[in-house]
């Protein structure tokens, strides 16, 4: 029963479902025959016609046509903006498949799209979704073949730059894929992803006012990748610097769909573990960490963060930058660097040798480029810089040195250079077109004030620049050339204290400090011609003094002349008087010709010898006074003593003469000499009363033929007649022959047995007088040796066999 029961249940179901699978069969055949006939006129025109009303374009179907397996066919699609005059879209062939019977319960009607476009781009395209008639929403995923953004259309292509639709590898978009939705208003992008140059990235907004002519978008992009990844070529001259490092990028852009200029698009990267190649720095720039953010509309790029190192060094910055015509920037940068990386990063001709220390640096740059406003500091800790053509570094060097487009300054620069502590104040301005310095340099009691202005070609040193060394003074004015072969012009005057020299930083003159010069010095001296070429150098000038003393030597007046020209210097003393004596002459020294050679011309007239002696420490209570004049000429080479030639007189009378420096180290024990060789008491009191004579310099030694000395024995007077030769190395070959009066040999103790009229008779008086005492000294100025060439016996026994 049951069984017979089912078996007429189960024919029931065959039959039914037989029947309607050819109701269905029937039905669909008549609806595929209706749609085949439809589409290709009335389907055609009715779908041109929704695709304008939703689009606002001019859409234009080559051909539609209707199969059962392929669904519908479309040939030559194209749509087209006659306003613009644009081809938006063209698609050679594509196929549309419907599922239609699944949207009678599922109430959506399921399509497959699948076409190859040319325009806006060559692609294949992958459509798939469902679409709901009554809310007019539609739902699909789509993918894409690679998209070359070489191949754009144009109108796509110039709103991109050169680099990124030219060249290869092209930019292209791979593995595009993704879902979106679409009603009458709207449409969703809930996510659209692909990759480029091996960025991935995904899109994601909506598209808002499809049906109005001014649909909007509102869009988020954001991408991640390697920045070694992307072609040189699109990153134009940054390529040089060989960046690395990885990209996350976002991007949002808001605004109407057909003007792009009115589009709001908002982008920020974040850069992690960069390095970049910088031109001119020496290392590269690691450890990049950054955040950009960047305002289309507003055309600003913001950084709101930006820090690298380089070999020990930080660096950080932030601002803005906005990208019109001109640029106009809001930065602001620090950092922390050692020297030693400072200098290398300088271009080449600087004159840092080696530096080393850290510098703390900021700076803050505003306003349009390239006339753009700065502020910079740089603050030094404990530096050391060695610099041409200083022999000496720098050391201890700190302070803060301010820059801006008015002025660099400093105030509180120091440092020491070799042992001796340096302040530096200085402030430049208007510059870089003609700088105007006002420095001032403390060492010691040194004080160096410069006033200048730099031109390209020279610096000019104005009034008020002066060297101020305790009681000396001397201003300088006049023009420097800064090129290493460049020229000088320049006026010095002033006062001097050769005393303050003494206290003249880095400089030795002991030479000048053993003239022990006391006094001030006023003078005047222009220089003309090569900065590092002294005897090249043109002078004229003057100085001046009076009330000068020299080695204690009272000098009331002081007038030389200084002139040089083609490599030759000449000093002239027109007129100084020393120790009330005049003192004329000239000193010229030429470098035309080498070695150099010298000429020395001098005459005194009546020094006091009593002003001499009491100003002179070693001459001071010797009793010496009298006047003296005097000629002298010197030439040779400099350097070479063997060469020096010379010739003069001297002409002296006064009291005690013997104790004059030199006379009184050889004749200090000529007299006791002479006594004790002669018996004579009064002669051991004999002091030189004059000094006349003429000598000549030659092979290092000092000769004379007639030099005679006068002295008074008591009340007789005596006169010895000196030839011979002092030289330079203080030996002596001098040869005394005095002549004594008669009195003096009549009272001898070995002649005084012999008359007058004996020895006149004998014709031996005269004779005997000038050989008595004739001798030979030998040895040199701080140990002379005297010794007689004829013994008084010797003497007597040539005279004696004249008289018998």
């Amino acid at each position: 029963m049951v069984k017979s029961t089912m078996q007429r249940v189960s024919r029931m179901l065959i039959r039914t479902t037989l029947a309607v699978l050819v109701v269905v069969t029937v039905v669909s055949a008549a609806f595929s025959v209706w749609l085949a006939t439809w589409i290709p006129t009335k389907g055609k025109a009715w779908l041109e016609a929704r695709l304008e009303e939703r689009l606002p374009l001019d859409v234009t179907i080559g051909s539609l046509r209707y199969s059962l397996w392929r669904g519908l066919v479309l040939k030559e699609v194209s749509a087209f903006d006659e306003t613009t005059r644009t081809l938006w879209l063209y698609a050679p062939t594509g196929s549309l498949q419907l599922g239609l019977w699944k949207s009678l319960w599922l109430r959506s009607i399921a399509f497959r799209l699948e076409a190859d476009l040319r325009a806006p781009v060559p692609t294949h395209v992958v459509l798939g979704g469902s679409f709901h008639p009554r809310s007019q929403a539609l739902q699909a995923a789509i993918q894409m073949s690679k998209i070359s953004v070489k191949e754009m259309i144009p109108e796509l292509a110039q709103r991109l730059p050169d680099q990124w639709t030219s060249g290869d590898p092209p930019w292209e978009v791979r593995d595009l894929k993704g879902l979106f939705a679409l009603n009458n208003q709207r449409a969703v992008i809930e996510r659209l992803q692909g990759t480029t140059f091996s960025f991935p990235w995904q899109l994601g907004g909506t598209i808002d006012a499809l049906e109005t002519p001014r649909p909007t978008a509102d869009l988020f992009l954001q991408t991640r990748g390697e920045v070694s990844s992307v072609p040189a070529r699109l990153l134009g001259a940054v390529a040089s610097w060989q960046p690395a490092g990885t990209v996350e990028l976002q991007l949002v852009c808001r605004g109407p769909v057909r003007d792009w200029s009115l589009v709001e698009v908002m982008a920020q990267a974040v850069i992690r573990n960069g390095a970049v190649t910088v031109p001119r720095w020496p290392n590269r720039l690691e450890q990049i960490e950054a955040r950009l953010q960047y305002d289309h509309l507003a055309r600003q790029l913001t950084i709101a963060s930006l820090s690298a190192a380089t070999q020990g060094a930080a660096l950080s910055m932030h601002g803005t930058a906005t990208l019109t015509s001109p640029p106009t920037v809001n930065l602001t940068a620090s950092g922390q660097a050692d020297l030693a990386l400072v200098r290398s990063a300088l271009p080449e001709g600087h004159a840092i040798q080696q530096a080393a220390g850290t510098v703390q640096a900021s700076a803050r740059i505003q306003g349009r480029l390239p006339d753009v406003q700065w502020q910079a500091e740089a603050k030094l800790t404990q530096a050391s810089v060695t610099m041409q053509p200083l022999t000496d570094p720098l050391q201890h060097l700190q302070g803060t040195i301010r820059g801006s487009n008015a002025a660099l300054t400093t105030d509180d620069l120091t440092f020491t250079y070799k042992q001796v502590p340096v302040q530096v104040r200085a402030t430049m301005t208007e510059w870089p077109a003609a700088p105007h310095i006002d420095g001032e340099l403390k060492a010691q009691d040194l004080t160096v004030t410069l006033l200048a202005v730099r031109r390209p070609d020279r610096l000019d040193v104005e009034a008020g620049s002066r060297l101020v060394l305790r009681g000396s003074m001397v201003d300088v004015r006049g023009e420097i050339s800064p090129f290493e072969t460049g020229a000088v012009d320049l006026i010095l005057s002033g006062t001097i204290d050769p005393a303050d020299v003494d206290h003249l930083p880095w400089v030795n003159l002991d030479q000048l400090h053993d003239w022990a010069i006391q006094g001030d010095v006023g003078f005047r001296l222009r220089a003309v011609g090569p900065r590092n070429d002294v005897t090249g150098l043109t002078l004229g000038g003057s100085l001046r003094a009076q009330g000068l003393r020299i080695r204690g030597v009272a000098v009331q007046e002081l007038h030389l002349t200084i002139q040089q020209a083609d490599r030759r210097l000449v000093v002239e003393s027109s007129r100084t008087v020393v120790a009330g004596g005049l003192v004329v002459g000239e000193y010229s020294l030429n470098h035309a010709q080498q070695p150099s050679s010298f000429f020395l011309k001098a005459d005194v007239t009546s020094i006091d010898l009593a002003q001499v002696a009491a100003s002179v420490p070693a001459w001071q209570n010797r009793g010496v006074s009298g006047a003296a004049s005097a000629h002298l000429t010197l030439s040779g080479e400099e350097g070479h003593g063997a060469s020096v030639r010379g010739e003069g007189w001297i002409n002296a009378t006064g009291e005690r003469l013997a104790n004059l420096p030199l006379l009184d180290k050889v004749l200090g024990g000529l007299f006791g000499m002479l006594g004790e060789h002669l018996g004579l008491s009064s002669l051991r009191r004999a002091e030189i009363t004059s000094i006349a004579g003429q000598w000549r310099l030659s092979q290092q030694r000092f000769v004379t033929e007639d030099l005679r000395l006068g002295a008074m024995a008591g009340t007789e007077p005596i006169a010895l007649y000196v030839r011979g030769s002092v030289g330079l190395d203080k030996t002596l070959d001098l040869t005394v022959e005095p002549e004594l009066s008669e009195q003096l040999v009549l009272e001898s103790s070995t002649t005084s047995t012999l008359s007058s009229t004996v020895l006149q008779a004998m014709g031996g008086l005269e004779r005997l007088r000038r050989m008595i005492g004739r001798h030979h000294i030998g040895g040199t100025i701080d140990k002379p040796d005297y010794k007689f060439e004829v013994s008084l016996d010797q003497l007597l026994n040539q005279l004696l066999p004249q008289l018998f």
